[in-house]
């Protein structure tokens, strides 16, 4: 007689892929996505059997236990149906029944592996000083608000050029504060971007900074 009470290891490196836009995503991180596959590494124990895999919802509700003998799942079937942050935990369970404990400690969503989703524009860019005619050089500021996952950059360009291809980035949260130097007739674009990849609108702020003459 065989006596095994040793539980197979906790599942690891729980990620989720954005199949619209194949990208990954990965605990704690933001998106707009509405579809998802996930994914996390395999256990190797000679007598693993399966994986039991629970999700929580942003409206406060659990999933069903789901079984997988492979560590995947593919829920790119499931549409996100709200804006808020999702959780899944997973164990591994052995042929004798012994499981091992949920990713991230005892089951509920605050130990388990999120994922924001974010499907709201930050605001658009705005200056500081605003628009006008000057008689002196001007440092401007741009800034921006995201009210989801949070701002996290904001593209410019001073020859009235598009910002989302050539602007000059300005990264969140580290230098929101850069100002750009104006001491000429200057038209200013900017383009604003949160987390989770959504971007404000690039064509309803174009700013002049003209210097008196």
């Amino acid at each position: 007689m065989t006596v095994d009470n040793t539980a197979p290891s906790t599942p690891t490196g729980i990620y989720f892929k954005d199949t619209v836009n194949n990208k990954d995503v990965a605990c704690g991180g933001a998106t707009s996505a509405k579809n998802f596959d996930v994914y996390w590494n395999a256990n190797t124990e000679p007598d693993f059997d399966h994986y039991e895999y629970i999700s929580f919802n942003a409206d406060g509700s659990t999933g069903p236990i789901r079984t997988f003998t492979t560590p995947y799942f593919n829920a790119s079937w499931w549409t996100v149906p709200t804006e808020g942050t999702y959780g899944v935990q997973i164990r591994a369970v052995d042929k004798l029944g012994n499981k091992s404990a949920w990713f991230g400690g005892s089951e509920g969503i605050n130990n388990s592996c999120t994922y924001t989703v974010d499907q709201t524009a930050p605001t658009l860019p705005t200056a500081t000083p605003i628009a006008g005619a000057y008689t002196t050089d001007q440092l401007v500021t741009l800034d921006s608000t995201d009210s989801g996952s949070g701002l996290a950059s904001i593209y410019y360009t001073i020859d009235d050029s598009d910002p989302a291809t050539s602007g000059t980035k300005i990264s969140y949260p580290l230098d929101n504060s850069a100002p750009i130097s104006v001491d000429k007739d200057m038209a200013i674009k900017a383009i604003a971007y949160d987390n989770a990849g959504n971007a404000s609108d690039i064509w309803r702020l174009i700013m002049e900074l003209l210097l008196a003459q």
